[in-house]
């Protein structure tokens, strides 16, 4: 905690321990991944809106079909339900899959390997809008367009990297930031969404690298003011206040990965009409 020095100064306070429960590393307990996940957890999971997601079972309790209608099917949606074991029917939004006794249920463990697969599928997507983008580049006016650095030609197998393997935000927050927050930096084609998701992660990867719990001891500027500020953005993002188990960390992963490509197919639409 603090301590005075001679000049009655306060020293910085490390407030680590005092929040090491809320902001403790996910841990793999047995019961988590022993864990059932319903198919409205994982779409809620993925930030689909269940309003355009019909899900039904049908059957006596031992045998019947799940069926599932969506109106909004994207590629990752169609990804997410061929791994779970749905078909598609007669019409492109409109899937099955049969339930038995012996069907395997979608555990912790199982839907953290099918969230890698749509997290490794986006940063493919990525990889191709950051290809488009520079051929733009080259074609318009210095200034209007990003300022493409090295971090942008490095961030695909290091967000890879960070996205898949290393089971902490923080990592994969700093990659995030300097490939997708610096490049913008002073350019003139920009939108709303992308400013405020560039802001979100400003202060996700200041927050995950534990800044937040290290400020100079001043009584009129408590951490908790930082901390619910963070908290009201993750919400953006997850269900989650904090990120205390694995497939937290991953959905979050994911949500973020999936508002950075929307913010690139933007600015490759606005940089295409204003060529």
């Amino acid at each position: 905690m603090s301590q005075r020095t001679e000049d009655n100064e306060i020293d910085e306070i490390d407030l680590r321990e005092e929040f090491s429960e809320m902001y403790r590393p996910y841990e793999d307990e047995e019961p988590l991944k022993r864990r059932v996940w319903s198919i409205e957890e994982i779409f809620s999971l993925l930030g689909c809106s269940l309003e355009e997601i019909n899900i039904v079972e049908i059957g006596d309790g031992s045998y019947g079909y799940s069926v599932v209608l969506c109106t909004n099917l994207d590629k990752t949606i169609e990804i997410l339900l061929k791994k779970l074991g749905y078909e598609q029917q007669g019409y492109e939004d409109l899937w099955v899959k049969e339930i038995t006794d012996t069907t395997p249920p979608v555990r912790e463990t199982r839907l953290a390997g099918v969230m890698k697969v749509l997290i490794e599928n986006l940063i493919d997507e990525l990889g191709y809008k950051y290809k488009r983008l520079h051929q733009m580049c080259l074609k318009i006016q210095e200034g209007l367009a990003p300022d493409l650095t090295s971090n942008v030609y490095d961030l695909n197998p290091s967000l890879r990297r960070a996205s898949i393997e290393d089971k902490k935000p923080s990592e994969f927050l700093s990659v995030l930031y300097k490939g997708f927050c610096e490049p913008p930096k002073g350019a003139a084609i920009t939108t709303e969404p992308c400013n405020s998701l560039m802001e979100d992660l400003s202060w996700f990867r200041h927050h995950f690298s534990g800044h937040d719990l290290e400020i100079p001891g001043d009584p009129q500027k408590p951490p908790h003011k930082k901390i619910e500020d963070v908290e009201k953005r993750l919400k953006k993002y997850t269900e989650k206040t904090s990120l205390t188990q694995e497939i937290d960390v991953i959905g979050f992963k994911y949500m973020l990965l999936k508002s950075v490509d929307a913010c690139l197919s933007d600015i490759c639409d606005k940089l295409e009409s204003s060529a």
